[in-house]
């Protein structure tokens, strides 16, 4: 039987599951830019701000205020797991890009040695010397 209107019937409380679809979501999107190299750079915020909302998810579920455990620790370690690939991506592009050299700077190009100044200009690429065209041809 209803309770009558007025009444201090009491609701019953549904579980509120937002925190561990968002992280679950914000997971998935996040691992998935997570492999692609330079468009990675959009994943680090999906993945640190699902993981938040992950920890939090767990915190409801732990709390009795979610019944969505499995779908808080899911996007928990989708995020985490992005974290991961965040992070070596990072690693991996600061040890390429250390290693190569820096461009040639105007200041390089030298007269040859031996060469009068007016010769014309000699181009140093490496070990070799490359006579420019405005170099007088012997």
């Amino acid at each position: 039987m209803d309770a009558p209107p007025g009444s201090a019937a009491a609701e019953p409380s549904v579980p509120r599951n937002g925190f561990g679809i968002t992280a679950a979501v914000l997971g998935t999107v996040g691992l998935v830019f997570a492999f692609i190299p330079f468009v990675g750079v959009i994943a680090w915020p999906l993945v640190l701000v699902g993981l938040v909302f992950g920890v939090l998810g767990l915190v409801r579920v732990a709390r009795g205020r979610a019944d969505n455990r499995g779908t808080a620790l899911t996007g928990t370690v989708l995020c985490v797991i992005g974290l991961m690939l965040c992070v070596v991506q990072t690693l991996l592009f600061e040890r390429v890009v250390s290693r190569v050299p820096p461009p040639m700077q105007y200041s390089q190009v030298r007269p040859a040695a031996g060469t009068p100044a007016d010769a014309g200009l000699v181009v140093l690429r490496g070990d070799q010397r490359v006579a420019s065209a405005a170099a007088p041809r012997s």
